[in-house]
């Protein structure tokens, strides 16, 4: 039987406990199809939740070879924060840091189905919140194989130094070349700890403190549980003869028509994925921000902070579903537009008995014909009507309200009759689409949503946030089905009279 790990997360420094998760996955396909291989990963989502915190999105961290999940730990604690907070999965690949030791030799396709195999099982498939993949080395060209088959999730990829094409004409780095070496393969990678030795000690700025090096090395020491270094080394697309050389240029050529942000963090000292690398993966990649760190060798992670700029980079290219700091000032700004429009609400209401024109609207089959028409007293009266009928649903003062109503008198009632109860309107722009949509309303996170039909059937289907108030009448089966609590075509003319029923 293989020797196998136990975590011990206690003892590595820079890691909260809570982040270390072990989970019983299903090979797809493979090398072992059907086989249940336990991974390990750190995740501070338990973190995040014990905090009140909803993450703006999901980071999605791979490692390269000799390291593992452990390299992450700064990005994962700079992902906790109440200003701009990220989910972050760092994950142990099979054969690697604290996962499964499987005694088989897998290949570049075989650990981008792995990856999809382990998203698959933790959720990442599916979730509405924006995926962005970031890699390293090796973890490089296995994620970005992984992103193209999963464009539909992925919405941005962040690198720090790692590659996804050599030509086969070029020698590849000397370090590799020596690792690969027939006389020193076997005994550099798995039967000594060379390589992984010569790997740490990349580090600048006086090399690793000897806690962190000994927790970088603790799933490697012994030649059982190196194998999966001597695999990876093996399996280098160094040319045409090497079994992953197809699926690298499949891979390599494909990102050429991956139109997501691209961030690029690099050492520039690499004497391993040395300039010539980043200056392909930008040819490839040419939207890319490229952040170059001019002191900083293969482990950049190690010699330099790469979740701050990260996490910046990533608040400009999602600020429009950021739901802290943003969050909260547009809040203090729509609460001052309230403000503001005082003056607007008294005056409509003052003209109760006025009965001149106030709101037309158009027939939407025949922009010539008039549909209907309000006064400005029959404006007054419905605002009066649905202010007060919202108020008997439930809607306060400083409550968001996301109203899903077309233009036209509803839609113009509705505001004025939130802005007398003096509720935030939530605005959503149905031109970012049923996903983008999803995201938006999510960041926003409305108390209640007043919608028309088919409005509340997406917010039934896409799991849109806040309590439902139908636009119309709706049959009590239907109400029921789509979960509205009440119809603002029932609110009765009166505080007193509240004959109209609400859900419970």
């Amino acid at each position: 039987m293989l020797e196998q790990l136990t975590p011990d997360p206690q003892n590595w420094p820079g890691v909260d406990p809570r982040w270390s998760c072990m989970a019983q996955v299903i090979s797809s396909a493979g090398v072992d199809a059907g086989y249940t291989r336990t991974w390990h990963y750190l995740d501070n989502q338990q973190v995040l939740r014990e905090e009140g915190l909803e993450p703006v999105g999901i980071v999605l961290a791979v490692h390269g070879n000799p390291t593992w999940s452990y390299l992450w730990r700064s990005v994962l604690a700079a992902g906790i924060n109440a200003e701009n907070p990220w989910r972050v999965i760092a994950v142990d690949q099979l054969d690697m840091g604290f996962s499964e030791r499987t005694g088989t030799v897998r290949r570049l396709a075989d650990r981008v189905r792995d990856l999809g195999d382990f998203t698959q099982h933790v959720g990442l498939d599916n979730t509405d919140l924006p995926v962005v993949i970031l890699a390293h080395d090796w973890g490089g060209l296995i994620s970005l194989g992984w992103v193209l088959e999963h464009r539909d999730v992925v919405e941005a990829v962040a690198l720090t130094n790692t590659a996804v094409f050599h030509d086969q004409i070029e020698k590849i780095p000397a370090a590799l070349q020596l690792a690969l070496n027939p006389a020193i393969h076997g005994w550099g990678t798995q039967k000594s700890t060379a390589f992984l030795d010569v790997t740490l000690h990349l580090a600048q700025n006086g090399g690793l403190d000897s806690a962190v090096y000994k927790t970088y090395a603790a799933p490697y020491r012994t030649a059982e549980l190196r194998a999966g270094i001597r695999n990876f080394v093996a399996d280098i697309p160094a040319g045409e003869a090497t079994a992953s050389y197809t699926d690298m240029v499949r891979i390599a050529e494909g990102i050429r028509d991956l139109h997501v942000p691209a961030f690029f963090q690099w050492g520039t000292k690499d004497p391993v994925f040395q300039r010539r690398y980043m200056a392909d993966l930008q040819e490839r990649m040419p939207q890319a921000d490229v952040h170059r760190y001019e002191n900083a060798s293969h482990l950049v992670a190690e010699d330099e902070d790469i979740a701050t700029p990260l996490f910046h980079w990533l608040e400009e290219q999602f600020l429009w579903n950021h739901t802290g700091r943003q969050a909260h000032q547009l809040a203090r700004e729509e609460q001052q537009l309230h403000t503001d429009f005082e003056p607007l609400i008294s005056e409509v209401l003052r003209r109760a008995s006025d009965s001149s024109l106030a709101v037309v609207d158009m027939d939407s089959r025949n922009e010539t014909q008039i549909a209907s028409t309000l006064s400005w007293a029959e404006l007054a009266q419905d605002i009066n009507r649905v202010a007060n009928g919202l108020e008997a649903t439930g809607v306060r003062a400083g409550d968001r309200v996301n109203l899903m109503v077309p233009p036209g008198a509803k839609l113009t009632t509705l505001i004025y009759a939130c802005l007398k109860i003096g509720a935030v309107i939530v605005v959503a722009d149905t031109g970012l689409g049923a996903k983008g949509l999803t995201r938006a309303l999510k960041g926003a996170r409305p108390d209640f949503l007043v919608g028309i039909r088919p409005a509340l059937v997406a917010a039934r289907a896409m799991g849109w946030p806040g309590q439902k108030i139908a636009a119309e009448s709706l049959p009590a089966v239907a109400r029921k089905g789509l979960g509205v609590i009440a119809s603002v075509a029932d609110f009765s003319d009166t505080r007193e009279n509240t004959s109209y029923s609400v859900s419970p």
